[in-house]
């Protein structure tokens, strides 16, 4: 199946005139306001510099669609994790920061979209990924909340702009990986209306709704070190943030990029946790 989805630190939708593999002419850096130091802190977190770019009030957006400050940035790294996996190909990784669940049994996590005025099917694809983290009955549990309630994690939408010149659109920003054991507060998705065309059923909104809240509970992309379902040609690395190899989840090359784990960084817009996608949460959480 033609992939058409660009998710994880570079969740985007590839134009219909643009091919979605790349080769090496395709994939030269995109670095939008990055200096040297910028470039070797990024790298030293273990984060590709390509479509990465730093804003005018100095947080970086990694990837595309991971909003993090530059403090947060320099806390990645120079973490020292234990395991520091550097190897794999599609095995399913989490950051050395996870959720704590506080020393109860189960953590609950509330979560609700930012604001009232969203469309029906956001609220409906929102109930559909709850449901489907919940029935894997982790430690961590998840609750809708009232539009515009203070909780754990808050969903917004704002205008992330169109097409790039590669063809890529933005779908979805997360703000960050867990720290202090609590995950990252929200994400945000894009309501360009270059990107509203995708976002036209609860299905495809609850794709990357359920990818998002990967990242934001601790989760890196599945195929992380060539990002293989995409065949873009960027790469990420383990970094001081960790890729830390979940036990259980399949070695190198076991397993092929059409498998399509919830965490691959590229999708083909279908909703659902995998086999190996719930041995991974149910290990970690």
């Amino acid at each position: 199946m033609t992939k058409k989805i660009f998710m994880g630190l570079s969740l985007a939708l590839c134009i219909a005139a643009v091919s979605c593999k790349k080769n090496g002419n395709d994939v030269a850096a995109k670095t939008d306001g990055l200096n040297d130091a910028d470039k070797a802190l990024v790298k030293a977190a273990g984060f590709n510099t390509y479509r990465t770019s730093v804003k005018p009030d100095g947080t970086f957006i990694l990837e595309g669609d991971v909003l993090v400050t530059r403090d947060e940035l320099k806390e990645m790294a120079n973490q020292k994790p234990a395991h520091n996996i550097i190897i794999g190909g599609e095995e399913h990784y989490r950051t050395t920061n996870v959720v704590s669940n506080n020393g109860a049994q189960v953590r609950i996590l509330t979560i609700s979209l930012g604001s009232t005025g969203f469309p029906s099917n956001y609220t409906t694809a929102l109930r559909n990924s709850i449901s489907r983290y919940n029935n894997l009955n982790l430690r961590i549990r998840f609750e809708e909340r009232t539009p515009g309630s203070a909780t754990n994690i808050r969903i917004f939408r704002s205008d992330l702009g169109g097409f790039n010149a590669a063809g890529l659109i933005t779908l979805g920003l997360a703000s960050g990986f867990p720290t202090n054991g609590n995950p990252a507060p929200s994400f945000t998705f894009n309501s360009n209306t270059a990107a509203n065309p995708y976002f036209n059923t609860a299905t495809k909104i609850d794709d990357v709704l359920a990818h998002e809240i990967g990242h934001l509970i601790g989760f890196r992309h599945t195929d992380y070190l060539r990002r293989q379902s995409c065949g873009d040609g960027s790469r990420e690395t383990a970094g001081q943030i960790g890729a830390v190899l979940i036990p259980g989840t399949p070695e190198q090359n076991q397993i092929s990029a059409g498998d399509n784990s919830w965490m691959m960084a590229c999708s083909n817009g279908t909703p659902g946790f995998t086999n190996f996608d719930k041995i991974a949460l149910n290990t970690v959480y």
